[in-house]
């Protein structure tokens, strides 16, 4: 799992995100041994820093539609806990269940289309009619030959059909 994070991050973001857990973390340490009003509101802001910085670090390695995605869901979410946290502070756990509650709702409204060939080929599938199945995705491997999932899930459906 830990191999799978560190491929989807990269080495470059995995080292960035390494080093501003390391020094937000180092700080809030230090702040510790520290008297003063002043040093909670400080970690807190470092607690912020970190969040902020992973989510820009996780963001900058998804496809602009995820991101897109992401950003409508979660943009919203805050700025209703900011709202709430700043004008209604009695409200603040309301405002954060429902913050949570859009997160869900838009990751389901947002969701990715699956191209139109998927679609009619699972349909043949539901029907046992393997050779329209491959059919609708011949189609769209003629259109997009270079995406290496389509090749994939033919392979699945020949597969399913005893051709393979």
């Amino acid at each position: 799992m830990i191999k799978r994070f560190l491929n989807f991050l990269g080495p470059a973001q995995a080292q960035n995100l390494f080093f501003l857990l390391a020094i937000t973390g180092t700080i809030s340490l230090v702040l510790n041994a520290v008297e003063g009003e002043w040093v909670r509101p400080v970690q807190t802001l470092l607690f912020i820093t970190f969040l902020t910085g992973t989510v820009f670090i996780f963001g900058s390695r998804l496809d602009p539609f995820a991101r897109g995605r992401w950003i409508g869901a979660l943009l919203p979410a805050f700025g209703v806990i900011l709202l709430a946290g700043f004008f209604f502070p009695s409200r603040l756990g309301l405002a954060m269940g429902a913050a949570f509650g859009w997160i869900i709702a838009a990751l389901f409204l947002f969701k990715p289309r699956s191209p139109m060939e998927y679609q009619n080929a699972v349909k043949h599938l539901r029907k046992n009619n393997y050779a329209e199945a491959v059919k609708s995705m011949d189609l769209l491997i003629k259109q997009e030959p270079t995406k290496a999932n389509h090749y994939r899930f033919r392979a699945e459906i020949l597969r399913l059909w005893g051709k393979l």
